[in-house]
């Protein structure tokens, strides 16, 4: 069987007709592995003297609510409502989650909304954004 570029065999082990178990030779294709979705979204900024950056924490989970390390998070930036940096990514870490830089901000001022959306996920599990309990999350610059 092929699938995913990845070849494997499959089969159940059976004794006198009755299926005692599954054995399974080669690498798994990914995508049967699970769902990866999204738990959270957070926000925060750092600051040096003028220059400021907001920072996204997210959180990847699948459908059992485990953690998914190893997965790539892609996300969008917004300004008032406006793409200021188009895709950002990183890596989950082995808690699950990923922390993703807009890098500098130059025109943001005291109360301008900073938002961040993830735009897609790829990795060992199979990223459905609806099912994520948040997609985008914004704050306003402090």
């Amino acid at each position: 069987m092929r699938k995913g570029g990845t070849r494997y065999n499959q089969g159940v082990l059976s004794v006198g007709g009755l299926a005692v178990g599954l054995w399974v030779t080669g690498a798994l294709p990914m995508a049967i592995t699970g769902i990866l979705a999204v738990v959270s979204i957070e926000l925060s900024f750092l600051t040096e003297g003028r220059k400021i950056e907001a920072v996204a924490q997210v959180l990847m989970v699948d459908e059992e609510g485990f953690h998914v390390p190893g997965a790539t998070v892609n996300g969008d930036w917004f300004l008032n409502g406006k793409l200021h940096k188009e895709g950002t990514f990183g890596t989950t870490g082995s808690d699950g989650s990923v922390t993703i830089s807009s890098g500098r901000i130059n025109k943001a001022k005291s109360g301008d909304t900073i938002k961040f959306c993830v735009t897609g996920a790829t990795g060992s599990h199979t990223y459905v954004a609806s099912k994520n309990i948040e997609t985008c999350h914004d704050t306003p610059k402090p």
